[in-house]
């Protein structure tokens, strides 16, 4: 599977999201042809636009993968100026962010959410505002900047593949990327901002918008608890928490009130940073009526949940929650898109699920009785982000108004004046990634599979016996400085207590550790060097 993206951008308008959202839609055009050949060879590539770039992604047969991600990368590079294709791009791309105004409540508190805790998330707007500004010369240069030998890259070879080949590969990608030379110009000396989670600092924030379409029926409602950075016992224990609420929540709010058809609860980790949801979309209930219910399901009815469950439904839950960590991918592109979310992401926190498994032996009920209490508490120190949409028949009014009196927390309205205001003086949290050398992946025990992970400025998973390869390369512009990394090839019949003394090895000490870590970081990736392996572990 293969992939590439450009990362760009920091806290300001949409540019680099624009750019990347053209030059994807262009390149699919320029890549017709081939794309249609290759698909009847057995080869699947797609490029999306993020709100920090793009990647470029495929599945397909380890004999004809590279050398086809080979061609992609050489076009993405290299776009071929055509006005007309351009102009018919450039409408494409404007109509797609115009109609973002017609999308669903639900998605348009999403986007003010991200706009809010998210570092890197320019509205639809600031996007269009740039789509409109971008001519095709810019656009042509971009690419050529965009996938150089000046930007980082992050590749991910996941299947068929020895740790030759997938040198081999790496370097040839990378030749790709290098096959012009000259540095390009104009570009930053410094890295650009990598994305992050805003730390809110113990706040309860509320933010009411009204929904751009005046066509639209419903209205929604998003709660976002923070619980910030955990160790693998405290996710754990927040786990559980999501999992028992999730369909009492669902029961309360959307069977018996009859508030919305869509009403989600669920816990993630984004960035490093633990985060409980409660989605509501209601037709009939107004928002402010939906937060009173979230507020009074959270306050009441979750606290005698616990208080009511019994041993053997908790070790149930446990039960349910250790199988979803450990159970292995089906699919050798579902098991390569879960690694690739760590690189992405730049965690590198490849045994996270396997951590917050193991620690799940150690959670009481006792334990998430008192999260949620914790969370509850009117002193909370969890920041609270509250997001509701208004339809037409709920109109905003004054965002003091909203505030759900039945809460024990205090909200802080974020009126349209103090929003610039409240971007720029947000802080984030580190997100540091986890050590170089990361754990055999979960859920593969077979002693014939043999397993790698390589990092060249690039990390690569290798797995015997599959035919088919996944690559993924991220690559992004405005990067700074290099640095080469440890290739680790580990056998699934090593225990992880086989493996601790050598990975102690190469981290003797917390310092050291801190130090591989922030060399890991994606604007540190090291591009442009080869790493020779510095262990080998059999």
């Amino acid at each position: 599977e293969g992939g590439g993206g450009e990362r760009e951008g920091g806290e300001g308008g949409g540019e680099g999201a624009a750019f990347a959202l053209l030059h994807a839609i262009y390149l699919e055009m320029q890549l017709r042809e081939a794309a249609w050949d290759a698909s009847r060879a057995g080869l699947a590539v797609s490029l999306s636009a993020t709100s920090t770039g793009f990647e470029l992604s495929g599945h397909g047969y380890a004999q004809t993968l590279p050398a086809y991600m080979l061609t992609v990368l050489r076009q993405a590079r290299s776009l071929q100026p055509d006005a007309l294709r351009f102009a018919t791009v450039k409408a494409l791309v404007e109509r797609q962010l115009a109609d973002e105004d017609k999308a669903a409540a639900y998605q348009v508190a999403y986007q003010a959410w991200s706009h809010l805790l998210l570092r890197v998330a320019p509205t639809p707007a600031e996007q269009l505002a740039a789509v409109r500004s971008i001519r095709l010369p810019q656009l042509v240069r971009f690419a050529a900047d965009a996938l150089s030998s000046w930007a980082s890259s992050d590749f991910l070879f996941f299947g068929n593949l020895d740790a030759a080949g997938a040198v081999d590969a790496y370097e040839e990608q990378l030749g790709a990327l290098s096959e012009d030379g000259a540095a390009p110009a104009g570009l930053p000396a410094v890295p650009s901002q990598q994305q992050a989670v805003a730390d809110l600092g113990g706040r309860a924030l509320l933010r009411a918008v009204a929904h751009p379409n005046p066509q639209e029926t419903n209205s929604a409602v998003r709660l976002t608890l923070v619980l910030g950075e955990l160790s693998a016992r405290e996710a754990a224990t927040a786990q559980l928490l999501a999992k028992m609420v999730e369909p009492a929540f669902f029961a309360s709010l959307r069977t018996r009130q009859q508030l919305g058809y869509l009403v989600w609860s669920f816990g993630r980790e984004v960035r490093g940073v633990s985060l409980l949801y409660f989605i509501v979309q209601s037709s009939s209930a107004s928002p402010r009526h939906v937060t009173a219910s979230i507020h009074a399901f959270l306050e009441e009815e979750a606290e005698a949940l616990l208080n009511s469950t019994a041993a053997a439904d908790f070790a149930a839950y446990a039960a349910a929650a250790r199988k979803e960590l450990l159970d292995p991918p089906e699919q050798l592109e579902a098991a390569a898109e879960e690694a690739w979310g760590q690189i992405a992401a730049e965690r590198f926190c490849f045994a996270r699920r396997r951590e917050v498994a193991v620690a799940l032996d150690g959670v009481s009920l006792a334990d998430v009785q008192a999260l949620l209490a914790s969370l509850v508490a009117a002193d909370s120190a969890a920041s609270r982000l509250l997001v509701q949409v208004h339809s037409p028949e709920h109109p905003v009014g004054r965002v003091a108004d909203e505030l759900p009196e039945s809460s024990r927390r205090e909200y802080s309205p974020l009126e349209d004046e103090g929003l610039a205001r409240f971007r720029a003086g947000r802080g984030f949290f580190a997100g540091e990634p986890c050590a170089v050398a990361p754990p055999l992946p979960h859920g593969h025990d077979s002693a014939d599979e043999v397993y790698g992970w390589m990092a060249l400025g690039a990390i690569a998973s290798l797995l015997g016996g599959i035919s088919l390869l996944s690559l993924r390369l991220l690559a992004g512009a405005c990067r700074s400085s290099l640095s080469s990394l440890p290739f680790l090839q580990l056998q699934p019949s090593s225990t992880m207590s086989e493996l601790e003394p050598a990975l102690d090895a190469s981290a003797a000490s917390p310092k050291a550790r801190r130090s591989s870590a922030e060399e890991l970081q994606l604007g540190h990736s090291g591009v442009g060097h080869h790493a020779k392996p510095a262990a080998t572990f059999a």
